[in-house]
């Protein structure tokens, strides 16, 4: 099967470190695009011209997420003191910490927000770690997202590349374990998501990219394809099958979607608390994810 490469030859081409890129089969992908979004991250300081640190979700949303039912428990503050470029990588760090987030909920005065957070309020909010987001200033509408990255291996957190706005593709995530990598998609109706677990993924560099054309959607790992998701329709559906017979690839018909009409998303690089981690491996911190590059390729003009 493509993904089952050796960890031997994993090994070999990423464990050197950042700006070695690994061999491409993405390049009839490629040929067909042009390179629009590039950070190499080899600056001393972050490019705000291409990324911001927070959402656009109101405060105190904007930098931190609650755990499940409205719970701040372990939920990391977002902040951009752990945003560190070095060795021509961008790193993501989470710490056990403590620190206070106060302010006003960012929203029309008395316009609930969630967790009992009202436009106007004011709110603090102590916090036991922090870590670091990123997203792009700009979105994109269907093309190719690619980063190289390596994931920390601290038990409890969540690292991910995902395409966000209204709806979701996820690049890549791992719920709490290193060798649990999930890629998914989804929109307000459905989710999909397919899980890959053949090795501890924190052990050296590797290539993610996700393809997103308005038929599908193809999650390539090391330049290989992994897994298509097809637009529901006949037509498609017929398009989807005579792909599957050509060349093999695991392919799944789904509704699931992102919405491109009109729409956009924007590349978002998060490192944060696992929400429905067991436990959260503290003696391990910090811990970091490490990104070599993130690139965006779209049809030309």
């Amino acid at each position: 099967m493509k993904y089952a490469l050796t960890i031997g030859l994993v090994f070999i081409i990423l464990s050197i470190g950042c700006k070695q890129p690994p061999v491409s089969t993405l390049s009839a992908v490629k040929a067909k695009l042009e390179l629009v979004f590039e950070d190499e991250f080899s600056q001393h300081t972050l490019d705000t011209s291409l990324w911001q640190t927070i959402s656009t979700n109101p405060s105190p949303y904007d930098r931190i997420l609650p755990r499940g039912s409205c719970n701040f428990d372990n939920a990391a503050l977002l902040t951009e003191d752990n945003i560190v470029l070095k060795n021509g990588c961008l790193n993501l760090i989470a710490k056990q910490e403590q620190q206070i987030y106060q302010g006003i909920v960012g929203a029309e005065k008395g316009t609930p927000v969630g967790c009992d957070f009202y436009g106007g309020d004011t709110f603090e909010l102590k916090q036991d770690f922090t870590s670091a987001s990123l997203f792009s200033r700009k979105g994109y509408n269907h093309g190719l997202f690619e980063c190289r990255a390596k994931i920390p291996s601290a038990k409890g957190l969540y690292p991910v590349f995902w395409l966000w706005h209204h709806d979701e593709i996820v690049v890549f995530e791992f719920f709490g374990d290193s060798h649990k990598h999930f890629v998914s998609a989804h929109n307000k109706e459905k989710y999909v998501t397919k899980q890959f677990s053949q090795m501890d993924y924190s052990q050296a560099f590797h290539h993610y990219a996700v393809y997103w054309t308005p038929q599908n959607i193809t999650w390539f790992f090391e330049e290989e394809p992994i897994w298509t998701i097809c637009r529901e329709g006949l037509a498609d559906r017929n398009r989807c099958a005579e792909a599957q017979q050509a060349d093999n690839t695991d392919y799944n018909i789904q509704e699931s979607f992102p919405d491109s009409i009109d729409r956009w998303l924007r590349p978002n690089m998060s490192l944060r608390i696992y929400e429905w981690a067991d436990q959260v491996a503290i003696s391990s911190f910090p811990d970091t994810l490490v990104v070599d590059y993130v690139r965006v390729y779209q049809m030309g003009q």
